[in-house]
């Protein structure tokens, strides 16, 4: 019985073809109104959500639609602005009669007071001058008409807005471009999407090398709609909008596939496509995170971000200590820093679902790469927060300012300052005595609690100002911090390539007498 049920499952593995519903969706939702998305689901067992949402809702439910589609309905609590996210699982033929396996999908909410959704555009221009490219053509929004506001990241040529259309001239020599765009509606929501332009040329002659996993489709953009395929894909399929071409590979490829296409003008664009390999990872138990404290110990719960908790345990790594019901604790070896990968194992009926369990190990302090000075105007406030990922640690007062005070907040405490509440476990705030400009310094102490303890120096540069309007005093945007880690450093420009061209609602503020937070309402869930 044994050798049957390990012949199922790896059957199954294999028969399983790709996903039926996407991993994730990014949904633009307006505030007060119900979202309604189809899925696709296999069998007679229902969808379910086994993540749910941190906020309140009036509607949570999905809808036999028939044919293998439900309607799945979410409508957030009345008058809700911000994000949400929550997990479905779905079931997909295991590729045996009467065995289906469950998959998730995770949906990621933002909740506007408007909602406008921005298409991608593809479009042809000339060579020998500027074309006019209508790119709201193609988006919408529920308040208002729309209206270009602005351009991004712009390549292969310049761009600019004409009557509320993209204007494209290419630089000599590219055959084509990018632009993104930012466009509004009467409620002054923002949202942004992408112009590609290939420059009409029905000669070209080019190669062009692209990547795409297995589970995806790419779009090939040719220059010109004369394209058509004369050979290939061997291992995949072909669909045609314009001048767009749509490859999707087989699920089962992964290696190298050619396309050809041709003009009978002599143009030939040949296409050479990784195709990699991707699983589809379908448990519902999901890695885990831990943090530890040097010469720490520490309990953890493996289910709490598992879809499903109702399985036993039936393996893991000897290092950790099981408590039942998901429960570990774990002691690192003495003055160890580092990280540790462990596992635990579950079996589900005739699947094993194995999770990873990274454990980081260390004293989470201050690091002592930077001088820690800061700058504020005088009769303001300062907050510092130390965002370690532990608990097991706490702040204490080696040196008082000597031209301010200085608190240092316990759980649940919170100080009510002249521009905001600040509120935060072992949140540091310093506040100048009135009037006073110069320099001020003042020594804590960050300990944790399994004994370890080293001291911070700072200083703080008060300076002389008339400016009595309020600055940012948490969840601040730091100009050339992209990577949000308090400090600007070659790290940043990793997180500034990928989120190129990115953008959202612009500052009402600007201060700019020296570097500090600002405030900003958040962009969207769309950067990494």
């Amino acid at each position: 019985m044994k050798n049957l049920l390990a012949l199922i499952f790896v059957f199954a593995s294999f028969s399983l073809s790709a996903q039926l519903n996407p991993k994730h969706y990014y949904v633009n939702v307006k505030a007060d109104e119900t979202v309604h998305i189809n899925i696709n689901n296999h069998g007679s067992v229902a969808p379910s959500v086994v993540v749910f949402p941190e906020i309140s809702y009036d509607i949570l439910d999905f809808q036999d639609l028939g044919g293998g589609v439900w309607e799945f309905s979410f409508d957030p609590n009345n008058g809700y602005i911000g994000d949400a996210e929550l997990t479905i699982q779905y079931y997909e033929s295991a590729g045996i009669p009467g065995i289906n396996l469950p998959n998730y999908s995770t949906f990621h909410y933002r909740i506007k007071e408007s909602k406008i959704d921005c298409a991608e555009d593809n479009g042809l221009v000339s060579a020998t001058g500027a074309t006019e490219i209508d790119v709201l053509a193609n988006d919408s929004s529920t308040d208002g008409a729309l209206s270009l506001i602005k351009l991004g990241y712009t390549e292969g040529g310049t761009a600019s807005i004409v009557n509320d259309k993209i204007s494209f001239t290419p630089d000599a020599g590219v055959d084509q471009g990018y632009v993104r765009y930012f466009s509004s509606d009467s409620t002054d929501n923002v949202e942004s999407s992408v112009m590609y332009v290939q420059v009409e040329n029905d000669q070209l002659q080019e190669q062009r090398s692209l990547f795409v996993d297995k589970l995806s489709s790419i779009d090939l953009k040719l220059n010109s709609n004369s394209y058509i395929d004369s050979y290939g894909p061997l291992h995949g399929s072909l669909s045609q909008d314009g001048h767009v071409w749509n490859y999707d590979p087989d699920n089962s490829f992964t290696g190298t596939d050619t396309i050809s296409f041709t003009t009978a003008n002599g143009g030939q664009i040949e296409y050479s496509i990784q195709v990699l390999n991707k699983i589809d990872n379908r448990s519902f138990v999901q890695d885990d995170q831990v943090f530890v404290v040097t010469n720490g110990s520490v309990n953890f719960n493996v289910f709490e971000n598992d879809y499903l908790d109702d399985f036993n345990i039936i393996d893991h790594s000897s290092e950790l200590t099981y408590l039942g019901d998901g429960e570990f604790s774990y002691s690192p070896p003495t003055d160890f820093t580092g990280d540790y990968v462990f596992y635990y194992k579950i079996f589900a009926g005739f699947q094993f679902h194995t999770g990873d369990i990274i454990v980081h190990v260390d004293e989470f302090a201050p690091t002592d790469d930077y001088d820690y000075h800061f700058t504020i105007l005088n009769d303001h406030d300062l907050v510092i927060d130390h965002e370690a990922p532990i608990g097991d640690y706490y702040f204490q007062t080696l040196q008082d300012p000597q031209n301010g005070e200085l608190i240092i907040l316990d759980p649940n405490e919170n100080e009510v300052l002249d521009c905001e509440i600040i509120e935060g476990d072992n949140t540091i705030i310093y506040i100048p005595d009135a009037g006073f400009n110069g320099i001020d310094n003042f020594s804590i102490e960050y300990c944790t609690t399994s004994g370890i303890c080293e001291s911070i120096d700072v200083q703080i540069d008060v300076l002389s100002s008339n400016y009595m309007d309020c600055l940012c005093l948490t969840d601040c945007v730091y100009k050339g911090d992209n990577n949000n880690d308090g400090a600007v450093s070659t790290k940043d420009v990793l997180d500034l390539a990928m989120n190129i061209g990115e953008g959202g609602f612009e500052r009402t503020n600007d201060f700019d007498l020296f570097w500090t937070g600002q405030e900003s309402m958040n962009w969207g869930h769309q950067q990494l």
